[in-house]
């Protein structure tokens, strides 16, 4: 019995020890997750920091339309000053899509702030310290900047960024911890393509380089068609025929040659490679491009048949292409991304909208009553017409193309915005404006024929040889 003496004391302490060991490892415990609860915290702070970054970017140039616009990146200077380990980053030769982004995001918030801080349109005010709410200092930071990766895809392809960078700081302004700063990057696509793209070049060239073409009758009439002399019309852009021994015919009080005005006759100023002629449209390599996407691919085709098989298309083409095997009476329609092809005449009437739509009608086609274009294109075999009825609203042409192996007819009354509306006819391009004191229609007519103008009263009639020559670009991933 005496030997068993002290057996409580070892059992106590060996359970005290023991208790001991599981309250440290449980308090150890509690500092790992109290220190990733704060990692956790930080890091999510940094990501608010840098998307609040990011959607200072996008509203520091924003226009009231709601797009996108970097003010003065028209230059694609998005690089701007830009030094130390950006600058290697970007002059690296093998920078693609599969490396640039984890280069940039390993460079570090100090440094990149320090490379980036001389960059154009550089701004690091989105983030104000202040203090929490108890008052204690905060140290959240954030930057912008943009920047073009010089080759995404290895393919020669530039792609132009926002990079927003957001950061929790130390006492020493350095972040806490890796985890403690984080970067979203805005791709930006951009809308400003060539407003003549899927066009034939030549024809496209002829638009980019003229206000008004004909072979041998180009003719300005400051009055309404049928009416006598109206006031003077100001033209401002070239002029060219292709018969050296034609006047250009200008009647009614006068035209006032604009800031652009010119006049160039036979080969002289003519775009390079058209050997002395004016190029004719082709409806069939027309249709065969408006049949194909943006990237080349063949649209997908649905046909319909019968003479009111097309009343219900849907007004979202889906980038596919209709074809109507009849003619077609279409009245107050809307057709938005997509192709239409009229095997015969198709004839519009009422309220007509088509946006980023392609027409091809292997006849005639006829618009009336109030139109709205924009981005869009129209090819026929015979003629291209649009009469506006005068009783409704504007009629409005943005960006877009009408286009025919014969003539192009366009009246468009007293109620217009004409805003990149090119005509081009193998025949005769006969544009008619009305009375509309303030109005700027700019443009191109031609025709391999001749080319007519008629106006009541407008202000001017410009070259806008890129359409509107808006850029829009927007927002294309955020991440």
């Amino acid at each position: 019995m005496h030997k068993q003496k002290g057996a409580a004391l070892i059992v106590v302490l060996a359970l005290l020890v023991g208790a001991v060991v599981i309250g440290i490892s449980s308090m150890q415990s509690s500092l790992v997750d109290e220190r990733l609860a704060g990692n956790y915290r930080m890091a999510s702070q940094a990501q608010m920091n840098a998307e609040k970054a990011a959607s200072a970017a996008i509203a520091d140039n924003e226009k009231p339309d709601g797009f996108f616009i970097p003010a003065t990146w028209e230059e694609k200077e998005y690089t701007g000053a830009a030094e130390g380990a950006l600058t290697t980053l970007l002059t690296k030769s093998d920078i693609n899509a599969a490396s640039w982004e984890k280069d940039l995001r390993e460079i570090g918030y100090r440094t990149l702030h320090d490379s980036a801080v001389v960059t154009d349109n550089f701004n690091d005010t989105a983030c104000d310290p202040g203090a929490d709410a108890s008052g204690a200092a905060r140290r959240d930071k954030c930057f912008y900047f943009p920047m073009t990766i010089p080759d995404k895809d290895g393919a020669d392809k530039p792609a132009d960024y926002v990079v927003a960078v957001g950061a929790v700081l130390d006492d020493a302004d350095n972040p806490h911890n890796p985890q403690a700063s984080r970067i979203v990057l805005l791709e930006i696509k951009s809308s400003a393509t060539n407003v003549h793209d899927g066009i034939n070049p030549d024809i496209a060239a002829m638009f980019e380089t003229y206000l008004m073409a004909s072979k041998d009758n180009t003719r300005v009439d400051p009055a309404e068609k049928g009416g006598t002399g109206g006031p003077n019309l100001t033209l401002d852009g070239p002029l060219h025929m292709m018969d050296d021994d034609q006047d250009f015919k200008k009647s009614g009080n006068g035209v006032i040659k604009g800031e652009n005005y010119e006049e160039t006759r036979g080969d002289n100023g003519l775009p390079e490679g058209l050997n002395g002629k004016l190029p004719k449209f082709n409806l069939k390599e027309f249709e065969q491009t408006a049949k194909k996407d943006a990237e080349g691919n063949e649209r997908p085709v649905t046909k319909k048949s019968g003479k009111s098989a097309c009343r219900n298309l849907p007004q979202d083409l889906g980038g596919k292409t209709y074809i109507c095997e009849d003619q077609q009476e279409l009245k107050d329609v809307s057709f938005k991304n997509g192709t239409i092809v009229f095997k015969t005449q198709a004839d519009f009437k009422g309220p007509t909208t088509l946006e980023n739509v392609n027409i091809v009608a292997k006849g005639q086609i006829t618009f009336t009553g109030d139109f709205a274009s924009t981005n869009s294109k129209v090819g026929a075999k015979s003629e291209v017409e649009y009469n506006d009825d005068g009783e409704r609203g504007t009629s409005r042409v943005t960006n877009s193309h009408f286009m025919t192996e014969s003539n192009v007819q366009m009246n468009f009354g007293n109620d217009f915005v004409v805003d990149g509306g090119f005509f081009y006819a193998n025949d005769e391009s006969e544009i008619e404006f009305g009375d509309s004191s303030d109005a700027e229609p700019c443009g191109s007519a031609i025709g391999v024929g001749q080319s007519e103008l008629y106006v009541g009263t407008i202000k001017r009639f410009k070259h806008c040889p890129d359409g509107t020559g808006e850029s829009d670009p927007s927002v294309k991933s955020w991440r």
